[in-house]
C-alpha cells in the first residue's frame, strides 16, 4: 500500500503515466480514423461503379469536416485514392472531391500531397477538361489557388517552380473556357517569384 501511495506523490510518475494514456488513446484514435477512412478510400480508388465513387466520395466529404479525420486525409495514400474520382468520376464524384480538397487546401500537412506532379496535374486537368461543367471547374481552380498558397509556404522552392510550369502549360490550352483560364490566371499571380 506504500508504493502505491509513493507512485501517486512522484509527479514524474504521474507525468510518464498521463503520457502513457494520452499516447494509448491517439494510437486508439488513429486505428478508428483508419477503420473509418479506409473503406471510403478503396471505394474512390476502385472507381468502377460511378454511384459508389459518387457515395465514397461524399462520406470522405463528411469526414473531412472533422479535424481528426481530415488529418487521416492528409497522406498521399489518400491523395492517390482521389485521383481516380478527379481522373474518371462523374459530376457528383468530382463535386464531393471538389468539398473534400476545399477542406484539405487548408491543411498544413496536405501541401506535400498537392505539391505532388501527379495530383498536381490530375486537379489542373480537371479545372480544363470537357464534360465537367463551368461551375464545377472553376471549383477545382480555386482549390488550386487555395493549393498553391498553402505550398508556397509548406513545399520546397523546386516544387513551388513545378506547379508554376505545370500551370503556366495548362494556361496555353485552347479549349480553356474564358472564365477557368482567369480564375487560373489569378491562381498564377498568387505564386510567389522566388529566387
Amino acid at each position: 500500500m506504500g508504493n502505491i501511495a509513493k507512485h501517486d506523490a512522484d509527479p514524474r510518475l504521474q507525468a510518464e503515466a498521463a503520457a502513457a494514456g494520452r499516447a494509448g488513446a491517439a494510437a486508439e484514435s488513429q486505428l478508428a480514423e483508419e477503420a473509418l477512412l479506409q473503406p471510403l478510400l478503396d471505394m474512390a480508388r476502385r472507381g468502377v461503379d460511378p454511384r459508389l465513387q459518387a457515395e465514397a466520395a461524399a462520406g470522405l466529404a463528411d469526414a473531412a469536416t472533422e479535424p481528426l479525420l481530415a488529418k487521416g486525409l492528409c497522406t498521399p495514400e489518400a491523395f492517390g485514392a482521389f485521383l481516380p474520382v478527379l481522373h474518371c468520376g462523374g459530376n457528383a464524384a468530382r463535386s464531393a472531391m471538389a468539398r473534400v480538397l476545399s477542406v484539405l487546401a487548408a491543411e498544413p500537412r496536405a501541401g506535400v500531397c498537392f505539391a505532388d506532379e501527379g495530383f498536381w496535374q490530375a486537379l489542373l486537368d480537371v479545372t480544363v477538361v470537357q464534360g465537367v461543367c463551368e461551375k464545377l471547374q472553376r471549383r477545382f481552380a480555386e482549390v488550386a489557388a487555395c493549393a498553391v498558397a498553402l505550398c508556397a509556404v509548406t513545399v520546397p522552392h523546386e516544387a513551388a517552380e513545378r506547379q508554376l510550369q505545370m500551370l503556366r502549360a495548362t494556361m496555353k490550352l485552347h479549349a480553356i473556357r474564358p472564365l477557368v483560364r482567369d480564375a487560373l490566371s489569378q491562381v498564377a499571380a498568387l505564386l510567389p517569384a522566388r529566387p
